[in-house]
């Protein structure tokens, strides 16, 4: 007799911050079990079709599944299987960034597998009026596209040059040019920031973000590719706009979210 799979499933307790409350899909990977994957799932009781909207759009973005196609779990277009014995994703977890009336701000963690596994941090952020996702290109005006750009290739460069000092500065240290393995490390690292001096951020496109009503906060890639992330240790760049500030650039859509 052929058994039957068993999926584990429970949502966990609410967690209750604002318009939303924001429960936790919970399952144990039927094949490894002892990878457990954890995923958000967007409660809003007096607008059941606005949650659905940013659980499709939530479910189809990060696990490429369709909601209303699922045969067994969210995830199965993710994890081992029988058919599939190397994942997509492994360790998947989640966490609410902010949640109140007008905006529902959420990173979802996995570690994203192929010839090997690395970590990555999506960001999603909500308009709780209509469900629909937050662009950031939505946002501002083209003045204030460039301002962002600017700012972000004023405030890395600088970044970058302090830490060029200090590892010029180390270098220096007797101790660690003595050491072999240190210098060469110290080395490949001002090699890595050096060049990374030159990639100057272009466009919004690929900037990750998330927005509260009074903060906006720009997350760009990291200098490091796989093969020397290990050097890296300045990783992402995390930039953060007040939104006082920036009133000036926003677009009418902007000034109708933030409106409490």
């Amino acid at each position: 007799m052929k058994k039957s799979l068993i999926v584990i499933f429970f949502l966990a307790p609410a967690l209750s911050y604002g318009q939303a409350i924001i429960k936790e899909i919970s399952e144990i990977n039927p094949i490894h079990k002892t990878l457990k994957y954890s995923f958000p799932l967007v409660v809003i009781s007096q607008n059941k079709k606005i949650a659905d909207k940013i659980n499709n759009d939530l479910v189809s973005d990060f696990l490429d599944a369709d909601r209303t196609k699922i045969k067994k779990s969210i995830f199965e277009n993710v994890w081992a299987t029988k058919e599939m014995p190397n994942p997509t994703l492994n360790d998947i977890s989640f966490e609410v960034l902010s949640n109140d009336k007008n905006i529902l701000n959420i990173s979802i963690f996995a570690q994203g597998c192929g010839a090997y596994c690395e970590g990555f941090t999506t960001f999603y952020s909500y308009n709780l009026k209509n469900g629909a996702r937050i662009k950031l290109d939505s946002l501002f005006n083209e003045e204030g596209i460039k301002f962002l750009i600017d700012s972000m290739n004023k405030m890395k460069k600088e970044i970058l040059q302090s830490k060029l000092k200090e590892i010029k500065d180390t270098l220096k240290n007797q101790a660690v040019q003595k050491d072999t393995i240190d210098s060469e490390s110290y080395e490949e690292m001002e090699t890595l920031y050096t060049d990374c001096l030159d990639k100057e951020i272009q466009s919004m496109e690929y900037q990750r973000f998330y927005i509260t009503k009074s903060v906006l906060h720009i997350i760009s890639d990291r200098c490091s590719a796989h093969y020397n992330m290990a050097i890296d240790e300045l990783w992402d760049f995390k930039f953060t706009f007040n939104l006082e500030m920036l009133k000036k650039y926003f677009t009418n859509y902007t000034t109708r979210l933030l409106k409490q």
